[in-house]
């Protein structure tokens, strides 16, 4: 699974928007949550860490954190 697969799964399950989640790790609007999510985009180590203290979750704990941070995606061949 992707990052962007993994942000949206657990934003959804919190039960809040891009832009919630944009708002709450200091970006304005969704934007770039939607971007991520969609795959377009990978956020850096330091997003990805902002997300997950908004959300409460850990993204790495299956597979690929994110290209930029270094960690394989174990799903791939």
């Amino acid at each position: 699974m992707i990052i962007g697969e993994k942000i949206r799964r657990a934003r959804q399950q919190k039960g809040i928007t891009q832009r919630q989640l944009g708002e709450k790790i200091g970006q304005t609007g969704g934007f770039l949550i939607f971007k991520y999510e969609s795959g377009a985009v990978d956020p850096r180590a330091a997003t990805v860490k902002r997300i997950e203290e908004a959300l409460g979750v850990s993204l790495e704990e299956s597979g690929r954190r994110c290209s930029r941070c270094g960690n394989t995606d174990n799903d791939r061949d």
